[in-house]
């Protein structure tokens, strides 16, 4: 049990870093989108 608790925990932390870093890459992509539109 604690064998798996200790595998799932750096699987799980991996996934929300992925996610967040996709999430900051898309808020970038739409700034520099907007910018490019607006000059």
């Amino acid at each position: 049990m604690v064998g798996d608790a200790n595998v799932g925990l750096p699987i799980s932390s991996g996934l929300v870093y992925t996610i967040q870093n996709l999430t900051l890459t898309t808020c970038d992509w739409q700034i520099q989108i907007q910018s490019a539109i607006e000059s």
